[in-house]
């Protein structure tokens, strides 16, 4: 239990210290073409190390991603085309053909 409270101190210390003078937004991205696990996973995948994504989470029954960001580092708009590069359609764009091609067999 110690550990537990240790551990969600600095997770709490970290959010805080993301958010000290940056702008702080989020989005939810609608992402019909998500139909299992694996998308779950490879979308949330597709937003590691971009600057000014603070977190991006998928949510397969409502098919959406909900994106934590720092608007002035990143717009909604190249948010969406994170997930249209990793082949699925975000919003009203359309998948990267290419890319939906390589996806698993599963996500298709």
């Amino acid at each position: 239990m110690r550990k537990f409270g240790f551990i969600s101190a600095l997770l709490l210390m970290g959010v805080l210290a993301w958010g000290c003078g940056k702008a702080e937004a989020s989005t939810t991205i609608a992402v019909d073409t998500m139909i299992c696990g694996m998308c779950v996973t490879t979308l949330e995948t597709a937003f590691n190390g971009v600057d000014g994504v603070k977190i991006a989470t998928a949510d397969l029954d409502a098919k959406t991603v909900l994106v934590a960001f720092d608007d002035s580092k990143i717009s909604v708009a190249a948010i969406e085309d994170v997930i249209v590069a990793a082949g699925y359609s975000a919003n009203n764009k359309m998948a990267n053909p290419m890319a939906y091609d390589n996806l698993a067999a599963c996500c298709k």
